[in-house]
């Protein structure tokens, strides 16, 4: 976001740079429009200089007085809604406004837009000698003694580039098991030629590392995405240089910005970057990107991963204030704020409804795709992979939860940071991650599935102060907070239901453990809000 990144030196490239379009058009590509059709049933004919089709005489029309060189569907996945999309390309001299009013003058359309640039969550800051102090606050060495993350619960990286030949990123870079490399066919039908270790889809190449030459390369600018990837998954105990809160996840890396991209940190590409994690097969999606237009592409997108079943983790914003931000602010997305050492939030980072939990993201060590291999960087770009990654960590547990229960799991056992933060209550969602928690939470969830027969009913589920457990057959209950304390039992059950009051209890996860005469255990989640 530009008034994240308000450097003298990046008002004056964009100064030098950028002179032909004003300032208010930067979250704006030039020369790009999406536009959305009413009926899949009337396809508009697909148009490049590469493949000459016969146009309808509008359709000509239009490619002659804006100069459009491509007509394209740019979303693989079959999602029925993101079908209907289509994306122009044209003279970027033309202002969008212009191709947007001709288009909506031709009927038909649900909706047409210019494209959006979202720019990454990053705010520069100083080398701190205490390195990675976020791991010990979020608990993930005892989050690591219950379970550590595995190839089965991959996290696309979607931004600007991810170094994959980075020494301690190259262990952990995901493989598509359904392509052969080099071969110049889509194996797998998944839409992507030889996408092998991930896909650039900006540059529509399957090279997701960052360019080897231009200024922005040169200037060390394009390392924001290689710095989140070691974030949610550099290799752990492996004696180089960081442990991930990921701890053995695989990386998909997704690149969204073009090598000639003319701004630095901007995410030209993040819908089909998106549409690409989903179609690779990533289970959760990490997005360190945003901006404050609520556009209809982007919602489209996201609905489609969202139905996909997919974890969707987005950096809030680093605008300090309450404005939403997006993707983080769509309905399944976890939006990410940023907190700072001692569990004081950010003075940078967003805070508002829109926030779901927060995580370690001011002067965050990690991976970088400069000479120096390692740096500090801040942000609400660095929180969202440190959840990202503790969703992949989590999901590595059992790869048959849903995005619903990591979610579930991951809100309920954040810490509560209120005390620390009285200005900000109720603007700081569920508090604080806490790594340990959160694989507790789905541990005790994974034994629930055992006995589902024993006939124990709890409702309402989820519920506030008081709720009913209605028993059969039983002659011990009890229930367990998250962290395993005990908070109620009974014994010598004379009653097929049992109401408890919970006041004084604090949101999340309980377990409800009954026994029967026989020794059979059923434990069952509640959910207090």
């Amino acid at each position: 976001m530009i008034s994240s990144i308000s450097s003298f030196f990046f008002g004056l490239v964009v100064a030098l740079l950028i002179p032909s379009f004003a300032l208010a058009q930067m979250h704006q590509v030039p020369g790009r429009v999406y536009f959305k059709v009413s009926s899949i049933a009337d396809p508009i004919p697909e148009f490049s200089k590469s493949k000459l089709v016969s146009l309808p005489p509008a359709w000509k029309s239009i490619c002659k007085t804006f100069e459009i060189s491509e007509i394209v569907k740019p979303f693989q996945t079959p999602n029925l809604e993101l079908q209907k999309i289509y994306r122009i390309q044209f003279n970027p001299q033309i202002p969008s406004s212009e191709v947007c009013e001709a288009l909506r003058a031709m009927g038909g359309m649900q909706y047409v837009e210019p494209a959006q640039r979202y720019f990454s969550n990053q705010v520069p800051n100083d080398v701190d000698s205490r390195q990675q102090w976020y791991l010990d606050l979020i608990d993930a060495f005892d989050a690591w003694d219950i379970g550590t993350g595995n190839s089965m619960a991959p996290v696309a990286i979607v931004d600007d580039a991810i170094k994959t030949d980075h020494p301690d990123l190259s262990p952990i870079i995901w493989t598509n098991p359904g392509e052969i490399a080099g071969n110049g066919i889509d194996d797998d039908n998944n839409g992507y030629v030889d996408d092998v270790n991930g896909f650039d889809v900006a540059d529509n190449d399957n090279d997701a590392r960052p360019p080897a030459s231009g200024i922005w390369q040169l200037l060390g600018l394009f390392t924001h995405g290689t710095h989140c990837a070691g974030i949610a998954g550099a290799a752990t105990n492996n004696g180089l240089g960081i442990a991930s809160i990921g701890n053995g996840v695989r990386i998909i890396p997704v690149k969204a910005t073009s090598n000639s991209s003319l701004i630095p940190l901007a995410i030209d590409n993040g819908n089909e970057g998106v549409d690409y994690a989903v179609a690779s097969g990533a289970k959760v999606i990490s997005m360190s990107w945003g901006g404050a237009t609520q556009d209809s592409t982007l919602t489209n997108v996201i609905q489609a991963a969202v139905e996909a079943g997919r974890i969707l983790v987005s950096a809030a914003g680093n605008d300090g204030n309450t404005t939403p931000n997006y993707p983080s602010a769509l309905p399944g997305v976890i939006g990410v704020g940023s907190i700072s050492r001692g569990d004081i939030v950010s003075s940078f980072s967003q805070r508002g409804s829109m926030i779901d939990v927060m995580a370690p993201g001011d002067s965050i060590w990690s991976t970088l795709a400069t000479s120096a291999n390692y740096g500090f960087q801040s942000g609400t770009s660095m929180a969202c992979p440190m959840v990202a990654g503790l969703c992949g960590l989590m999901l590595s547990q059992n790869p048959g939860f849903d995005a619903n229960t990591i979610e579930s799991c991951l809100k309920s056992s954040c810490d509560n940071i209120d005390a620390l933060n009285s200005a900000l209550i109720g603007q700081i969602g569920a508090g604080r991650i806490n790594a340990q928690k959160a694989m507790e939470c789905l541990f005790l969830l994974s034994e629930s599935d055992d006995l589902e027969k024993l006939p124990v009913k709890i409702f309402p589920n989820p519920g506030s102060i008081d709720f009913v457990i209605r028993l059969e057959g039983m002659k011990e209950v009890s229930v367990y907070s998250a962290t395993g304390a005990l908070v109620f039992s009974s014994f010598d059950i004379h009653h097929s239901e049992i109401l408890i009051n919970s006041e004084n209890w604090n949101p999340g996860v309980y377990w409800i453990r009954a026994t029967n005469n026989n020794g059979m255990v059923r434990t069952t989640p509640w959910l207090r809000r």
